[in-house]
């Protein structure tokens, strides 16, 4: 695959290995757009890197995923790569006893 001269989506892209892939993206000459759910943490990061687009929006919520779509669409018609990276943290009891399925 082509890595210069995209136009790449990185949703989670504002922290860690999002934001690392982002700005290796970008020094490869691409147009990169960079989600994530805090806008605060999201302008640091467009006054760090200028060159980043940034658009704050939230995968767990469906409403936003579709505005995310919609917007993507609209100011970056010519999108050609999505770099799903946005998560959620569990916070599980791993010593709990392991509910039983099979009853």
């Amino acid at each position: 695959m082509k890595l210069t001269g995209r136009t790449i989506l990185i949703t989670g892209g504002s922290a860690g290995i999002g934001l690392a892939f982002a700005l290796k993206f970008l020094e490869l000459g691409n147009e990169v757009i960079v989600t994530g759910r805090r806008q605060a943490v999201l302008d640091q990061v467009k006054a760090k890197h200028p060159k980043l687009h940034t658009i704050q929006s939230d995968v767990a919520d469906p409403a936003q995923i579709a505005a995310l779509a919609a917007r993507v669409k609209s100011d970056f018609p010519k999108l050609d790569v999505l770099m799903n990276n946005a998560g959620i943290m569990l916070h599980k009891n791993l010593k709990a006893p392991a509910a039983d399925l099979a009853g």
